[in-house]
């Protein structure tokens, strides 16, 4: 729950990368002009000198050159003037298109074998020649490495923020046309240190899906790219994986669509798919990447009105990929949709402001270390929605979804060492958790401060059959009944419900938080709200805090002049004076006080060595052993008997 900082730190570098893209430096402006003409900065086709259509016409190989290391390098501005032969063995002698560079590496690769990377000199290169198939297409064994200023001796030397380089789907003149997808990956081949932009997959087949990258049993690497406001009309707007497997790294999903299509105005056919990503029966590995602003929706200009696709993140159809240090944020659609026993592995991910951060039909994720927040469902499940799904869920946080923190309908979540924290039930029960004919297992969990529709259940609410199953886990300071349901009894044992539960080992005490109680009730000096980075900053002008030791607690902020309910916000990071929260809170400005909760367990906490040992992990939320407070007594079951209810383990030495 506290290693988001660093994911936040990678999306400030991965916008920057993208603001780049306004040009290459104050003399190359690579945008298209306003009355759509040649475009007067640094461009190039990237087909080859010839006027095919397929601009991955074959080609002949001279002989090869066996050098090492083998670079070829591509840069239209070099070849700018007519007569200027490129033969890509330097900067002076440059290819002026990318394809050039990637058949004359791929010669070297088959004549020599080994690998040869082509480097790529900032600027704009256009892949649309004179057919919507016209693709760059990646070889194996090539490295297509973008970023340099053209003058560069050794990759390291590089900057992909300064040196922009573009693959752009339209054509070089007009921009009116555009190919079906920007880029076509290869097995052994990389992508690295580019924008991917306006791809438009609307044709049929798998025309209609990956606008920006198509991988059909292909597996290259991406890193340090960005693929943005591209369309696909069935799926995978930015990338589409079909059996394949590709490894992307510090990459950028931002403003892609899968815009669906209309079979007639009468009858709508939302296809829109995976707009971010679309993945089927696949296993792709990511790291370091972000999916931001993307649309899986269906919008037609002939016909009123729209609907909602799959996936606005990513969609994984019969797909397991690996996910990790990576953002979902305010996608349409879900950040993340798992369907067809897709079983996912997530680890230090956070979803925010999605609508619906992750959903699961008939599927089997596992998820650790996640942040759920801010995200929203008409229905239920606004942080995880599961349907006929298995998830398992560790050491993660659900704060202030709408919709709750998670919903399960005919599914058996189990979830350990988790918190559930300022949730709102706005369709029905159980603000921190729904269950309609459900099997959860609540394990070492912490629920506080949940509401729901109707103030039912402010924890856990189940209903149409189901055994929910609750152990060792804190449930006090939600709205009333802590745990409630309709014709479904709850086995709760070692849990400290407020109001009472029956039930093995069970108490009914303040928990006795660490909390900050020096801060309750302060209101900040100023607010405000950085809307590229998702962040709101809170400032008072006392130096109160030591950097960085409230990030990952949670933060209570109320106003009388807004909402009669207060509303928690996820502390990602502080300053001596500053602490700055995920989502934008600055409604709650007008008279506004805050208080910080940590919810820790405090020394004399009746929670100490009182819960199960045989059911409860044998490490706690933030990877702490399990260990015997020396000035409490052992009331809890099972071996060990000092496991501590909640998520967090008591330590005498914080």
């Amino acid at each position: 729950m506290r290693t988001n900082l660093t994911t936040l730190c990678v999306l400030a570098a991965l916008l920057a990368c993208g603001a780049c893209e306004r040009g290459v430096d104050a003399d190359k402006d690579t945008s298209l002009p306003a009355d759509g003409g040649t475009d007067g900065g640094t461009d190039a086709d990237t087909g080859t000198a010839s006027d095919d259509t397929d601009i991955d016409a074959g080609h002949e190989c001279p002989t090869p050159l066996c050098d090492s290391p083998c670079v070829r390098r591509v840069d239209a501005d070099r070849n700018a003037d007519a007569g200027i032969l490129g033969d890509g063995l330097t900067w002076a002698t440059a290819f002026a298109a990318v394809e050039e560079g990637l058949d004359a590496a791929e010669c070297e690769v088959q004549g020599c074998g080994g690998t040869c990377a082509v480097w790529v000199a900032e600027g704009v290169y256009y892949t649309y020649r004179k057919d919507p198939r016209d693709t760059v297409t990646l070889r194996p064994g090539v490295q297509l490495v973008g970023g340099f200023d053209g003058t560069e001796q050794s990759v390291v030397e590089r900057d992909v923020i300064v040196h922009t380089t573009i693959l752009d789907g339209r054509d070089k003149g007009r921009g009116m046309k555009q190919v079906y997808h920007v880029v076509t990956g290869a097995n052994g081949a990389s992508l690295d240190g580019f924008v991917v932009r306006n791809g438009d997959a609307g044709g049929g087949a798998l025309h209609e899906k990956g606008g920006g990258m198509l991988n059909v049993d292909a597996s290259p690497a991406v890193r340090n790219c960005k693929f943005s406001e591209n369309r696909a009309a069935n799926g995978g707007g930015g990338i589409y994986n079909l059996r394949s497997s590709p490894h992307i790294e510090n990459t950028l999903f931002d403003g892609n669509r899968a815009t669906g299509l209309y079979e007639s105005c009468d009858m709508k056919s939302c296809k829109g798919r995976g707009a971010g990503m679309l993945n089927e029966d696949s296993a792709p590995t990511l790291s370091s990447a972000a999916f931001l602003r993307n649309r899986a929706d269906l919008v037609s200009e002939d016909c009123e009105g729209t609907c909602t696709g799959d996936g606005g993140g990513m969609l994984n159809d019969r797909s397991s990929p690996e996910v990790m240090d990576t953002m979902f944020i305010g996608n349409r659609g879900e950040g993340m949709l798992n369907v067809n026993s897709s079983a996912p592995d997530v680890s230090r991910t956070l979803f925010f402001g999605n609508a619906i951060g992750m959903r699961n039909r008939s599927s089997f994720p596992t998820v650790s270390t996640a942040v759920f927040a801010n995200n929203s469902s008409t229905d239920v499940g606004g942080g995880m929605s599961n349907e006929g799904s298995a998830p398992v869920v560790s050491d993660s946080l659900f704060v202030g979804n709408d919709g709750g923190g998670m919903g399960n309908i005919n599914s058996a979540p189990v979830v350990t060492s988790s918190v559930f924290v300022g949730n709102f039930g706005g369709a029905g029960p159980g603000g921190g958790m729904f269950n309609m004919g459900s099997s959860p297992m609540v394990i070492n969990c912490t629920f506080v401060g949940n509401r729901s529709y109707g103030e039912a259940a402010g924890a856990i609410w189940s209903e149409l059959g189901g055994a929910p199953v609750v152990a060792g886990s804190i449930l006090w300071g939600n709205v009333s009944p802590e745990i409630a349901g309709s014709g479904v009894t709850a086995d709760v044992t070692y849990s400290d419900v407020a109001g009472g539960h029956a039930g093995d080992g069970n108490i009914d005490a303040d928990p006795i938080y660490r909390g900050f109680p020096a801060v309750a009730s302060q209101e900040p000096d100023s607010m405000w709200y950085d809307e590229k980075m998702f962040i709101t900053t809170l400032e008072d002008s006392d130096e109160t805090w030591t950097p960085g030791e409230l990030a990952g607690l949670s933060l209570l902020i109320w106003s009388d002049a807004v909402s009669p309910y207060p509303l928690f916000a996820h502390i990602i990071d502080n300053a001596k004076t500053r602490i700055m929260v995920l989502g934008d809170i600055t409604a709650y400005a007008p008279g506004a006080s805050y208080e910080v909760y940590d919810f820790r367990l405090a020394a004399g906490s009746p929670c100490i060595d009182a819960a199960d040992g045989d059911v409860a992990p044998s490490f706690d939320a933030l990877g702490r052993e399990r260990e015997d407070d020396p000035a409490t007594p052992n009331t809890g079951g099972g071996v060990p008997d000092y496991a501590d209810m909640g998520a967090f383990e008591y330590q005498s030495q914080p």
